[in-house]
């Protein structure tokens, strides 16, 4: 009776301890690759953030990419010597690519006066 009872106890806790390998208490970490395209005509942007990622300055025609926390933000940016932000919001995907190309037309429109 003993040795059974001892037996199911081992049993139960190697089933517990190999159930929870790579478990933690928020699951585990996360990340993603976010990628900012100035796909602008003549516009240099600087100091080019989301979150907590710093992409620093992105040159017209150029890009900058970063692995990244997943999570959603605004991106940050100096352009023409102000501080911005973009009017919608750009989300990360655990273990997938997110794109933002900025254009002319988010220049015009897409902007809001803001810094993070």
């Amino acid at each position: 009776m003993k040795c059974s009872a001892a037996v199911i106890l081992i049993v139960l806790l190697s089933v517990m301890l190999f159930s929870c390998v790579g478990c933690s208490a928020n699951g585990p970490p996360a990340f993603a690759s976010l990628r900012i395209d100035n796909f602008t005509l003549s516009a240099d942007l600087y100091d080019v953030r989301w979150r907590t990622c710093v992409f620093g300055d992105i040159p017209n025609r150029e890009d900058a990419e970063k692995t990244v926390d997943i999570g959603t933000d605004y991106i940050y940016l100096t352009y023409n010597g102000s501080q911005f932000r973009t009017t919608m919001t750009v989300t990360t995907y655990s273990g997938q690519q997110t794109t933002f190309t900025l254009t002319e037309r988010i220049l015009r429109y897409g902007l809001s006066p803001g810094s993070s």
